[in-house]
């Protein structure tokens, strides 16, 4: 962090942090039973949204005590950019919502960062067979040997 408002607690100068896509007040109605995206209170889907430069190197983040994360020390920041928004969309809208669960098959169309990021979290599921859909035969190569090295 390259600076920190007053009100904020939890954070101090120089802290690495992860910034989640979606913004909570933690005190609303809707914070309160965890359907932050639907922050009565400015939040939610305001990244990127409301507030431009979220993949710049600097961003202002409203409810910075509720809507950051420490980065875990050792963890590389090239992957934690994938918690911000990615990963966890593509398991919440792909997975989830797929309602992947042990024994089935499972078809990703896209094996870019999406694509991969559904195929890492679908494994969690134990589906039988996970295929993966793509025109790119380099991102299809990564995708098998993503496969190779969970297993």
């Amino acid at each position: 962090m390259e600076e920190v408002a007053s009100a904020v607690q939890n954070f101090k100068k120089g802290d690495q942090v992860i910034i989640s896509c979606v913004s909570r007040c933690g005190t609303c109605e809707n914070c309160q039973k965890q359907l932050y995206a639907h922050c009565r209170n400015e939040g939610g889907w305001i990244m990127g949204y409301m507030i431009d430069g979220t993949h710049a190197e600097y961003v202002r983040t409203p409810f910075a005590d509720t809507s950051l994360y420490h980065l875990p020390e050792g963890l590389n920041e090239d992957v934690a950019v994938f918690l911000s928004d990615i990963l966890p969309t593509s398991h919440e809208i792909g997975v989830q919502y797929g309602q992947v669960k042990p024994g089935d098959n499972v078809a990703i169309v896209g094996a870019g960062p999406i694509g991969m990021s559904a195929l890492l979290t679908a494994q969690f599921y134990s589906p039988a067979n996970i295929i993966m859909v793509d025109v790119d035969d380099n991102q299809l190569e990564f995708a098998k040997k993503v496969m190779i090295e969970m297993t």
